[in-house]
């Protein structure tokens, strides 16, 4: 995990929800090292955000998960390191692969 990543801050309610796409598949696309054996997008709610971007409260999805430190409750996005609070919720069984059209 390259915790000189920006801090994105506290989600809450969170979720790990799996994408339609292979990590080899992204490394072909982007050059991106998902570091996991599938791809995921992180949602929740806001519970603290140091950086200002969004509300607290607000729901939140990021863009492509690169790994995840389950024991310390991190999450790390290709420029963004997340804290998770509390346990997962129930994610979706598979949402695709058209994040990646949007954010790649």
């Amino acid at each position: 995990m390259d915790m000189s990543k920006k801090n994105g801050g506290v989600i809450t309610q969170w979720t790990l929800n799996t994408l339609s796409i292979t990590p080899e598949r992204v490394n072909e696309l982007i050059g991106v090292d998902v570091r996991m054996k599938e791809c995921y997008m992180l949602s929740g709610y806001i519970k603290e955000d140091p950086t200002g971007r969004f509300e607290i409260g607000h729901h939140f999805r990021s863009s492509l998960v690169v790994d995840v430190d389950e024991e310390n409750g991190l999450v790390e996005t290709q420029y963004t390191i997340y804290t998770l609070d509390g346990p997962a919720g129930e994610g979706l069984d598979d949402i695709g692969d058209l994040i990646t059209k949007v954010f790649y």
